[in-house]
């Protein structure tokens, strides 16, 4: 949800210029909706402010319905003893992912530092983190962008489209992954013990100041929930581990995961292009997902 401007008139010769206008981008679905208020109706103040009370009204509603997905959790920073493949952790937290368009994932994510020419951003189903769904490989071409809107906490890792939980949650997924990819495009060497610990240190006070873990409301989800299988694709969409693009087989139309709908059109939704960059061989029941429908998917 913004604001936009208008300089135009349509073929029905309205003039645009005479409403204070705003968007709610569903681009998920490739969807665009705009709304105006009518200076002519009220005096520019007057028009000024209801298009700022339906702008607050809608981002806070959408924000309403992306908080409901997550459960209570804070950022960690450390990891867990029992389980190896976490030791390089820097920070993990759950994030919700965009599967298809009907249907998002709530998926515990760990990013992990440069090791040799690469980092991760590694998904498993919980915080217990017995079973890795998938992990996207960072190098340093690797694309991550946040989407513009009013409160939106929505971001972008390749062709994986994520939320957070909150605004300043979203700035430090950006900029841990940032720094991470600037040390990879000067060959920064492998981080060691003490530079983890630097990392650590670092993101959990970033994360104490911009009240990231700060304590959150649990509310009941307010999408329907759905269950089904992990089935990864056998070659993902995206840049692969050595870092090039590799073009997707085609895809079978009766496939089901929470990577990618079975069919989609690159042109028309370049963001759900990409389903993963490691293809794994599981078969469990997923993290929790959840059925967006219509319109509610622009909460994600």
């Amino acid at each position: 949800v913004r604001n936009c401007k208008f300089q135009a008139t349509t073929s029905h010769g309205v003039n645009l210029a005479e409403f204070r206008c705003f968007k709610v981008s569903m681009f998920t679905h490739g969807v665009c909706l705009y709304f105006g208020v009518r200076e002519k109706t009220f005096d520019p103040g007057v028009a000024e402010e209801k298009r700022s009370a339906w702008v607050l009204d809608i981002s806070r509603a959408v924000r309403l319905v992306t908080q409901s997905l997550f459960p209570s959790f804070q950022i960690c920073c450390r990891p867990l003893a029992s389980v190896p493949r976490t030791s390089r952790r820097i920070m993990a937290g759950y994030l919700a992912h965009h599967d298809d368009s009907n249907t998002v994932s709530v998926l515990y994510c760990e990013l992990q530092p440069q090791q040799g020419d690469k980092g991760r951003l590694v998904m498993y189903d919980n915080e217990n983190c017995e079973d890795c769904l998938s992990e996207i490989i960072l190098t340093p071409r690797t694309t991550c962008t946040e989407k513009v809107g009013i409160s939106c906490t929505c971001f972008t890792v390749e062709q994986h489209l994520f939320s957070a939980r909150t605004i300043a949650e979203r700035k430090l997924w950006l900029r841990a992954l940032s720094n991470i990819k600037v040390k990879l495009q000067h060959g920064a060497p492998e981080a060691d013990e003490e530079a983890l610990r630097h990392y650590r240190v670092a993101i959990l006070e970033h994360a104490r100041t911009t009240g990231c873990n700060d304590s959150q409301a649990v509310m009941d989800a307010l999408l329907r929930r759905h269950v089904k299988q992990v089935e990864f694709p056998e070659m993902p969409f995206g840049y692969n581990q050595d870092g090039f693009f590799a073009e997707p087989l085609q895809p079978d139309v009766s496939s089901h995961g929470i990577g990618l709908p079975a069919v989609v059109s690159l042109t028309k939704q370049p963001e759900l292009a990409g389903a993963g960059d490691a293809p794994l061989d599981v078969e469990s029941e997923t993290p929790t997902s959840y059925t967006t429908g219509g319109g509610t998917s622009a909460a994600l």
